[in-house]
């Protein structure tokens, strides 16, 4: 599968990737995924590297850093995975806070899945 955003506004990029981060931490805090699968989708370091190309805020370089270790802190501390999560979830609904979406710049979301483009607008 690949999503393709298409979108020359900021704040409309920032306001998918919080969103899309708040779900994996959120799903994962009700215990409706696993930490492999989130990790694997959003989660890894090449997700790092692909932001430092986007003129955007070190927060985000942090907290997809910082689901890098919930695997990690479920393994060794498992009592206080939670608190973590719980810290990463607080940290992405502050984000929210400074982004202005403007209703006026359309957004276009490619979906490519088993060989068939959807495009939602």
């Amino acid at each position: 599968m690949k999503i393709s955003i298409d979108t020359s506004n900021l704040d409309q990029f920032k306001f998918l990737l919080n969103t899309l981060l708040l779900g994996g931490v959120t799903s994962l805090l009700q215990k409706k995924a696993n930490i492999d699968d989130i990790e694997y989708l959003m989660f890894g370091p090449k997700s790092i590297e692909l932001l430092k190309l986007i003129p955007i805020e070190s927060i985000y370089s942090d907290i997809i850093h910082q689901g890098t270790e919930i695997e990690d802190i479920a393994s060794l501390f498992p009592d206080k995975l939670d608190d973590y999560l719980e810290s990463i979830q607080k940290t992405i609904l502050n984000n929210y806070q400074s982004i202005s979406l403007s209703k006026q710049d359309p957004i276009n979301i490619t979906l490519l899945f088993d060989k068939t483009e959807y495009l939602v607008k």
